[in-house]
């Protein structure tokens, strides 16, 4: 994993200040701008919305990278937990927040692992040097090709 993933410039996107550090106050904002794009994206919502009805069924859900994704964060995986209003549809409002929710998990996973000296800061040396970190890149649902 982790193949045509250029290290340095993502460290560099992500670094927001241009610190030589990554904060995790950079990585909630990279969570919240990437998952808002996610609504937009052909390989986010709209592209598991595969009958374009505006809602992700149980079947669209089923074989879809959101799922695999939930399940790699280690959050509630099942439909039925998802779709909190119970109308047979994770909508994009639903989408958007365990999107959030497991993105942000996965961050801690990255912070837990790829800041070696636990200064709550991740250096691009750690960030280069992490296996734990390229592994987990997207923090989000992946679109295709990704890693």
């Amino acid at each position: 994993m982790g193949i045509g993933i250029d290290k340095p410039a993502q460290f560099n996107a992500w670094d927001a200040n241009q610190d030589g550090k990554w904060s995790r106050e950079e990585a909630d904002y990279v969570i919240y701008e990437r998952n808002q794009a996610l609504i937009l994206e052909g390989n986010g919502f709209e592209g598991i919305d595969k009958n374009v009805d505006g809602g992700i069924d149980a079947n669209e859900y089923k074989n879809s990278n959101l799922k695999i994704f939930l399940e790699e964060a280690g959050t509630g995986s099942a439909y039925e937990d998802i779709d909190t209003d119970k109308d047979n549809y994770i909508m994009p409002k639903e989408y958007i927040k365990v999107v959030e929710k497991a993105s942000k998990r996965k961050m801690d996973l990255i912070f837990s692992q790829a800041d070696t000296n636990h200064d709550q800061f991740i250096s691009e040396a750690e960030f280069t040097q992490s296996g734990a970190l390229v592994n987990s890149v997207c923090v989000f649902p992946c679109e295709e090709g990704e890693l």
